[in-house]
């Protein structure tokens, strides 16, 4: 079925599935740690299977490892997430075309929809009231990990403020608007890093909240382990379930310190 897209290849099927992982992530990472509970070969399958006009294939194996992970977080974590990172993989290394990773990013996005619809239908929102911001710098072409992390957010009852159209350049001024919980800023290339100190710092220093906390991840979160402090967040994550969990502990960490600090009525 790979022959719909056969001009976007440049090498067969069989040979695109057993690319292995660029030495620049091998060595600072285990690929198994992306997706624990799901093969390599699969997750491969899949991210090959979304490149196929047809999407039939696609759907059939989604729909299987969806049943065989119970867990609509984990699986867009780790299925959707490892899809993606694989697409990442050929692009970088010219396996294929910006056209097939952007057919493969389509799909896996209206399957995190998808999910999500189902997820809200079967279990009731959670009270939140905390608002979260995800951005990326302007042009930013990973935005399928950032749709991952705002469906977990808002799968918590978080209010997200998330899209193509929030860029890192906008966050200023919409920080120091609105109050803001979180920001969360998506670093996938060594370029982002300057960009995301300088804006991150600024919202530090211009947001109406003094409690603000950032996190940062994409690609660059992998690749590097002080990445929080080289860009002045709290914290960074690779695992958009991890992100929303330690974010929420955050948070409640804040409201109880802030509880105690109140000056007594007395």
């Amino acid at each position: 079925m790979m022959e719909n897209v056969s001009g976007q290849l440049s090498m067969p099927r069989s040979e695109l599935l057993n690319f292995v992982l660029p030495s620049q992530y091998a060595s600072c990472f285990e690929v198994s740690k992306v997706h624990p509970q799901f093969s390599q070969e699969m997750i491969r399958q899949l991210a090959a299977d979304s490149l196929d006009f047809d999407p039939r294939a696609f759907h059939d194996l989604a729909h299987s490892l969806q049943v065989e992970s119970l867990d609509i977080e984990n699986y867009m974590t780790q299925v959707v997430s490892g899809a993606a990172m694989v697409l990442g993989e050929w692009w970088a290394n010219d396996r294929i075309s910006i056209t097939a990773v952007r057919l493969g990013a389509n799909r896996l996005t209206e399957l995190i929809f998808e999910l999500a619809d189902q997820r809200i239908q079967t279990h009731q929102k959670p009270f939140n009231p905390y608002k979260v911001v995800i951005a990326a710098p302007r042009g930013n072409q990973h935005t399928l990990g950032t749709n991952v992390v705002s469906e977990i957010f808002h799968l918590h009852g978080w209010n997200v403020t998330s899209g193509p159209l929030i860029e890192l350049e906008m966050t200023p001024d919409l920080v120091s608007q609105s109050h803001v919980d979180v920001l969360g800023v998506t670093l996938s290339l060594d370029r982002d890093l300057l960009l995301g100190h300088k804006f991150i710092s600024q919202c530090r220093k211009l947001s109406v909240n003094k409690d603000l906390v950032v996190m940062v991840g994409g690609t660059q979160a992998f690749l590097r382990t002080n990445l929080a402090q080289e860009v002045n967040a709290d914290f960074a994550a690779t695992n958009a379930r991890q992100a929303q969990e330690f974010a929420m502990s955050l948070m409640t960490r804040i409201r109880t310190r802030n509880h105690f600090e109140q000056p007594s009525r007395d």
